[in-house]
């Protein structure tokens, strides 16, 4: 089962930042940084409905703050584990200053691609209501209109 932890240290690695804080020179503050920045990535896709299972963190407070915690399981699909990480580390990268390179640009995008056509909701063409705008589609090209 992946932890919170290991999706960010795989990310740190992707990013071409070792999880050494000696030989790199990030702290904890940018751990729990990358940690609330995974949080806030899953919220993004789970509102684009991009459900994939994600455990966020609990309020640990009485003001229902949600800090998220590194051995915490995140509950993901490992299937989607490259994409999480990839995507994971460009934003890691914005938020330390630096470039990501090119593969793992594209290794984010095409992972971003397969999320969005894991998740695409098509409608079902028998269950739309009769007289709905539903019940109408287009034949070839121009304004040509036709009931189903």
């Amino acid at each position: 089962m992946f932890t919170k932890q290991k999706i960010v240290d795989a990310a740190f690695v992707k990013a071409s930042v070792g999880r050494s804080e000696s030989l790199t020179g990030f702290s904890g503050d940018d751990m729990a940084d990358a940690l609330n920045e995974l949080e806030m990535m899953m919220a993004d896709w789970e509102g684009k409905g991009w459900d994939l299972c994600y455990q966020f963190a609990d309020p640990t407070d009485s003001e229902a703050t949600a800090t998220p915690r590194p051995n915490e399981p995140a509950m993901i699909d490992r299937r989607w584990n490259s994409a999480v990480t990839s995507n994971l580390a460009i934003r890691i990268c914005t938020m330390l200053g630096l470039s990501p390179s090119a593969e793992v640009a594209a290794e984010a995008y095409n992972g971003t691609l397969e999320l969005s056509i894991a998740f695409v909701n098509v409608p079902d063409k028998s269950k739309a209501k009769a007289g709905s705008m539903a019940t109408y589609g287009l034949l070839g090209s121009g304004n040509a209109v036709k009931k189903w």
